[in-house]
């Protein structure tokens, strides 16, 4: 295992520790496929480097009460739990080590998923549902390109990461996609009603938005790219080993932009529609809120149980 994976792995252990209760080393060697010797030398080494690990019973977590961790959260923006694993884990990092570049705030990177609002009482019962889910929608009201829709579901793509080996094939109709970014090509088609698409006025239009972090939180299979998935010619797959690197793949200016047109960049729309892709469904509980296009829509949603925090107004993600 080379030195970027085992910290990687350390890591992901650390993630795990922070928790109410506490995780067995049985549980932690299971989870990782490592062996029981190497867990307790990763919590000798976490001991070494300044965290407090709290022994339980045999239910081993992190301590988190420390002041300094309260301060780095303050100053740097973060959250407790945020400052708490990425300060203790950078100080033990030699200066020289270029992992410190590639550590990536996956709470920061946002997915968004469209959707009509009257599929909205479904989505807080189901979660976002596959349309071969057994908890499918069956009153769904589909706002997007029929013809691509149907197109994904028999398309397969390789997944490269990047290089020339093909590490395996998926069908990306298997998969509910998200977007990097809002103000999308699609969104435009659905508000203008293009290609065939009934048009759709914004306040019909929902945004469902969770993180990656998130994502991985809920154990869900995802896969992501840096353009449009139905590109077979310059679009390319990575599955979560690569979740690292996610910043230097996805082109995260290009999803800002207001529009993509461009005589200089001829590409910009292509890396403007890279996206998230979620194995089967993604439960309520994965989906962090609600983006909707004006305040009598918000209102509409409150009224369905949802809290008044998760919802917001953003006229400007829409056209």
């Amino acid at each position: 295992m080379s030195d970027q994976a085992k910290f990687q792995k350390m890591l992901e252990v650390l993630l795990l520790l922070d928790c109410q209760y506490g995780r067995t080393i049985a549980e932690l060697s299971e989870r990782f496929e490592i062996s029981q010797r190497t867990v307790y030398r990763y919590l000798d080494t976490f001991k070494q480097v300044g965290f407090v690990i709290e022994n339980t019973n045999g239910y081993f977590k992190i301590d988190k009460e420390n002041a300094t961790v309260q301060e780095i959260s303050h100053l740097l923006h973060f959250s407790e739990e945020e400052a708490f694993i990425l300060s203790k884990a950078i100080h033990s990092i030699e200066d020289t080590d270029e992992i410190k570049s590639k550590l990536v705030n996956l709470n920061k990177i946002y997915l968004y998923r469209m959707t009509h609002v009257d599929n909205i009482p479904h989505i807080l019962e189901y979660g976002i549902t596959h349309r071969n889910s057994p908890k499918a929608n069956k009153n769904y009201i589909s706002i997007g390109d029929s013809s691509l829709i149907d197109n994904r579901v028999s398309t397969e793509r390789n997944i490269t990461n990047g290089s020339e080996e093909i590490i395996e094939t998926i069908k990306i109709g298997d998969f509910i996609p998200f977007y990097f970014g809002f103000r999308t090509p699609m969104l435009y088609v659905i508000q203008n009603g293009f290609n065939g698409v009934i048009k759709r006025e914004p306040n019909e239009i929902i945004y469902c938005v969770t993180n990656v972090q998130h994502v991985i939180e809920n154990d869900l299979l995802f896969y992501f790219s840096d353009g449009h998935t139905t590109n077979k010619e310059f679009t390319k797959i990575f599955n979560s080993s690569k979740i690292s690197e996610i910043n230097n793949i996805i082109d995260f200016e290009a999803t800002k932009f207001k529009y993509w047109k461009s005589d200089s960049d001829l590409d910009l729309k292509r890396r403007k529609e890279a996206e998230f892709l979620v194995k089967d469904d993604v439960p309520n509980s994965c989906i962090l809120g609600y983006i909707c296009y004006s305040e009598s829509v918000r209102a509409k949603l409150l009224k369905l149980g949802i809290n008044e925090k998760q919802v917001v107004v953003r006229e400007n993600y829409y056209f």
